[in-house]
């Protein structure tokens, strides 16, 4: 599979990547890999381009790794199993708003 990225040079020299229109299907297309779907464990950025990602990681019962916007309180890691389901829900506003 051949992945491109558009990007505007203002947000690479800052180490953000750009939403972009076609974000949400690319996650849905994401979960249909067998990568996905083996794997316990996502890592993402915080970038809003990856919401999708990290939502459908904690909807369907994985791990997720993820930075801290700047790094600045390192990384997070996200258990939902460990989690009630109203628990969840509210970890998915949380990351919803670091972007």
């Amino acid at each position: 599979m051949k992945i491109m990225i558009f990007c505007e040079p203002s947000n690479l020299l800052r180490g953000e990547f750009q939403n972009f229109k076609g974000a949400v299907r690319a996650a849905e297309r994401l979960r249909t890999t067998q990568e996905w779907q083996t794997s316990a464990i996502i890592f993402s950025s915080p970038d809003s381009a990856q919401k999708e990602v990290r939502e459908f990681a904690l909807i369907e019962g994985k791990t997720l790794i993820m930075a801290s916007p700047n790094l600045k309180n390192g990384y997070l890691l996200i258990n939902p199993k460990l989690k009630t389901e109203k628990r969840s829900q509210h970890l998915l506003k949380e990351l919803s708003s670091l972007e």
